[in-house]
């Protein structure tokens, strides 16, 4: 046979060893006191072949037989589902979504990616134009999982997942807080965590599952392993030294009936037998003075997980020239890989492999000889610390290489590159910058940060050297900032420091306050404004200033003012300038909401020269003006774009904004709906800490408007909004929020702090307009008949239906004139502010029979009962039927029917089912799971009362 030199290098031979005797019986062939955990596996099987999806996680130390127990659940599915595999390693563990492809690489290829599945390509390496939205990924892979479990069950299975790459894991939580709704298994193996190991992930996965804790072997077990034959002293002996762990048992077993030990009962050692077999159980034996010097009485064995070493390396001497550099290469390479590559790193011919991997099987060390896998993790790590530091850093150099010229994906050569010495070498930067690239793409940023953190290491010396790194340290700083680091904008510094560079400096700035962190974004546009000559970008390093000090008043300075100034010089003729002036009408103190409206407006149609534009910010404007048709159209255009690309988190803004919509509108159902899931999503897409907090004020509002203000409370105090608020420009409208929530809670002394708070930030800000209405509050709640008036001047001015009427409705109240009253519901009546409205008419007409007019007070009443009702607000509404019986009146109970009985999200999928399509197309067009589309289906069908879809189209219309 030939052969060549190996990276991986040659062992002596010596005797053969370690051969297991045939017929022998093995902790992990046997499933021993593994009873318990056999019926619960078998349970979730057989739930998932009925439809009911579950999460399985096996946790417990090396060599408890983890492994084994995923095998026997595979075993029982086979026969009614489709098994797919993975196992996570250290090496691979900074590879993006190297389990996923494991576990799903071939069968996508089998299935393809239809629907929203499409989304999954780039975690599969596939050609796709990727957003880098992370999520969008993660909620491909979810439908390529709920396609492949259409046609059949799934057990999925992940062995070593504490080994798993983090993008994988990512998955495996999202699919695992799913999975119930599909026919799937998930099953998970993992060894306790170690001290100050990161395990959020796994917690969060654990939190989902059914845990399954294997113990260690009993003596008995091990009794009925060793075989009839076995010295119960040397069984005890056993039990003590491995502590009852199944592989430790497994090898002290094997090494026994190899050596004879404990079945030959007149010998310590069998003679003519290897030296080094004694030593390396340290065996002794004693017996009492007197007694049958052929009874042993008592063994001292050393079982320790180093002794495994110390048996592998005798096992791989003990077999033919080809065995050690194979399982090096093997330990190299990592599990699953083909015997033709680990023969070429290994350096030997392909078939003296196929020989060297069947001599592996047959020693108990490699499990398959097809695809080369370890039989367990600790023979890997035993064959791997053989190689000396030096040998091993140059196999994973020259690993990488191989997989590379395979056409291997950028992220696995990568993973190999950071096993190997840093180096400087040209081909070795270039990888690790295109597996970056990969891993943004795949929505991985904080794996691409590791790659270029390698590059930064070993920096190339020279003028392209330093060009060089300039480069790579703004690649770093916006992978990091996508990640979600604050380390990003330092990067950016760094590279603005060295190069001078102004553009490095706008995008410092932008990304400092996307951190909210005005105060120093400020300070970097005008140091750089000091620096640069380029007339574009100085109009564009303005506008990001002032923006800065809008938002952070704490800040300091005029910016704001010259740029208001200057857009008054400019004719909008390029794109700087273009934003200069949309930027200017933004932040413009206007007391008119056409201006408002004009402004946003503005700054919207500033996105067509691909300015980055706050959606967030048009659509508020929009909403302040009252311009809620415009602002909810925007929303649903950002919202169907979002859904297109999968853009998840773009999503969960939106869903915000139209909750806002919703809440300003009146329908308290709709605004619960949107809010609770973008709060749902929050935690989950790591959305901006101020648009949690956003959601949660509004939240707790919509359900202090239903009547559960404990609740209100509680989501106050869960995003820390019940003390001081930051005097930032998102704040002050929380603030507004928390004095209506205090209001509706019967706090009157809090919610008149809140809106005085309101009003002193507002006038720091030298902004004089009726919106948000804190005037109003702070007069009603103090009978400041003067502050009433200058609110009614004021939004007289301001124009809008909504703040005409909270302006006449805070002066009727105070002056108990029911003119006032009278006026602000009918400024209400054309307006889309539906339950302003009805707080209007129950005001009215409770003012009315106060002042004894009883009959005249019943028509408001029960109109602003009914629209109270409708809204979904129901201690209004139960206000409003307590005047109702002080009138006389007898109201009747309400009661919704019809398509006025359906929520929003069962409208919408109603309206979708309506157009034909499938439940299936229905949850990948609203990102949610088809059981959530069959209940709201199973809903509408009660509410309308019809059978059939078939009926819908005209049930909807009626």
């Amino acid at each position: 046979m030939t052969s060549t030199s190996s990276p991986v290098g040659r062992r002596a031979s010596s005797p053969a060893a370690g051969y297991r005797t045939a017929g022998a019986s093995s902790a992990t062939d046997v499933l021993l006191e593994r009873e318990v955990e056999a019926a619960r596996l078998a349970a979730a099987v057989e739930g998932a072949a009925a439809g009911r999806g579950a999460v399985v996680v096996i946790e417990g130390a090396a060599g408890l037989g983890k492994t084994r127990l995923l095998r026997h659940a595979a075993e029982l599915a086979s026969s009614s589902a489709r098994v797919l595999t993975a196992s996570g390693s250290e090496l691979e563990h900074e590879f993006g979504f190297g389990v996923v492809r494991q576990l799903f690489e071939r069968a996508a290829a089998e299935a393809g990616l239809e629907g929203a599945a499409a989304l999954a390509a780039p975690a599969l390496g596939h050609a796709s134009d990727a957003s880098g939205d992370r999520f969008a990924s993660l909620h491909g892979l979810y439908w390529l999982v709920a396609n492949l479990s259409s046609s059949q069950p799934l057990l999925l299975t992940v062995d070593d997942a504490q080994w798993a790459d983090g993008p994988s894991l990512r998955f495996l939580a999202y699919l695992a807080r799913r999975v119930g709704e599909l026919p799937v298994t998930l099953l998970l193996a993992s060894r306790p965590p170690l001290p100050d190991e990161d395990r959020s992930i796994l917690e969060a996965i654990a939190a989902e599952a059914q845990l399954l804790a294997p113990a260690p072997l009993s003596e008995s077990a091990i009794a009925t392993l060793a075989g009839p034959t076995a010295d119960p002293a040397f069984v005890t002996a056993v039990h003590h030294a491995t502590a009852g762990n199944a592989l430790l048992v497994e090898e002290l077993l094997a090494e026994a009936r190899e050596t004879h030990l404990a079945y030959d009962m007149h010998t310590t050692r069998i003679p003519g037998s290897d030296p080094g077999i004694r030593d390396a159980y340290d065996m002794h034996t004693s017996r009492t003075p007197g007694s049958d010097p052929g009874v042993r009485l008592g063994y001292e064995l050393d079982a320790s997980v180093e002794r495994i070493g110390r048996r592998v390396a005798r096992r791989l001497a003990g077999l033919g020239e080809a065995a050690a550099p194979l399982a090096g290469a093997v330990a190299v390479l990592g599990d699953g890989v083909e015997v033709e590559v680990a023969a070429r790193l290994a350096g030997v011919a392909v078939e003296d492999a196929r020989v060297a991997a069947a001599e592996l099987v047959a020693a108990d060390l490699f499990e398959d000889a097809r695809t080369l896998r370890f039989r367990h993790p600790l023979i890997r790590t035993a064959v791997a610390e053989r190689l000396p530091a030096v040998e091993l850093g140059q196999a994973h150099a020259d690993a990488a290489r191989l997989l590379a010229a395979l056409g291997k994906p950028p992220g696995a050569v990568a993973a190999h590159l950071l096993a190997a010495p840093p180096t400087a070498d040209g081909w070795a930067h270039e990888t690790l910058r295109a597996a970056a690239h990969e891993a943004c793409g795949q929505g991985t940023p904080e794996l691409a940060a590791i790659y270029l953190r390698r590059v930064l290491q070993t920096p190339v010396v020279g003028r392209a050297g330093a060009d060089e790194h300039v480069a790579l340290l703004v690649e770093l700083g916006r992978a990091e900032h996508a990640a979600g680091s604050a380390e990003g904008p330092g990067r950016l510094r760094a590279a603005w420091e060295l190069s001078g560079d102004g553009q490095v400096a706008f995008e410092l700035v932008s990304m400092l306050a996307e951190q909210t962190r005005w105060a120093e974004g400020a300070a970097v546009g005008r140091e750089a404004l000091r620096r640069t000559h380029d007339r574009e970008l100085d109009l564009r390093l303005q506008t990001a200033v002032a923006d800065c000090v809008r938002m952070d008043p704490s800040t300091g300075g005029d910016e704001p003012e010259r740029l208001i100034a200057l857009a008054k010089t400019l004719n909008g003729d390029t794109p700087a300038e273009r934003r200069v002036l949309a930027t200017a009408a933004l932040i413009t103190p206007v007391d008119t909401a056409a201006e408002h409206a004009r402004a946003a407006l503005l700054v919207h149609r500033a996105a067509a020269d691909g300015s980055r534009v706050s959606v967030t910010g048009v659509v508020s404007n929009l909403i302040r003006a009252g311009r809620l048709d415009d602002a909810e159209r925007i929303a649903e255009e950002v919202l169907a774009s979002a859904r297109a690309a999968g853009l998840i988190q773009r999503h969960a803004l939106m869903l915000s904004m139209r909750g806002w919509i919703s809440l300003e509108r009146g329908n308290l159902v709709a605004a619960r709906e949107d809010l609770e899931a973008a709060l749902e999503l929050g935690p989950q897409l790591e959305l901006p800490a101020t648009v949690v907090a956003s959601a949660a004020a509004m939240l707790a509002l919509v359900v202090a408007e239903q009547g559960e203000l404990e609740r209100a409370d509680d989501l106050l105090t869960a995003h820390g909004l019940q003390d001081d608020l930051p005097e930032h420009q998102v704040m002050n409208l929380l603030l507004h929020f928390r004095s209506r929530i205090r209001g509706l809670q019967g706090r009157p002394d809090d919610a008149l702090s809140d809106a005085q708070g309101v009003g002193r930030r507002y006038e720091r800000l030298g902004i004089r307009r009726a919106v948000p209405p804190w005037r109003s509050t702070v007069a009603i709640l103090t009978d400041d008949e003067a502050l009433a008036r200058e609110e009614r001047e004021l939004a007289e001015r301001w124009g809008t239906p909504l703040a005409k009427a909270q302006a006449h409705r805070g002066l009727g109240l105070i002056t108990h004139d029911t003119h006032h009253l009278q006026r602000a519901a009918e400024l209400l009546e054309k307006s889309p502010h539906r339950l302003e409205l009805a707080r209007a008419r129950v005001d009215l007409g409770a003012a009315q029979r106060r002042a004894g007019q009883r009959a005249q007070a019943r028509e408001p009443l029960r109109q602003g009962m009914d629209a109270a009702h409708a809204c979904g607000a129901r201690p209004l509404a139960d206000r409003a039927r307590t005047e109702l019986l002080a009138t006389g009146a007898r109201p009747r109970r309400l009661a919704l029917q019809g398509t006025d009985a359906l929520t929003p999200s069962e409208q919408r999928v109603a309206n979708l089912a309506a157009t034909g399509l499938t439940n299936r197309q229905i949850a990948q067009e609203l990102f949610v799971t088809a059981a959530t589309v069959d209940t709201h289906l199973r809903h509408v069908f009660q509410k309308l009362d019809i059978k059939s879809r078939g009926q819908l189209t005209g049930a909807i219309s009626r």
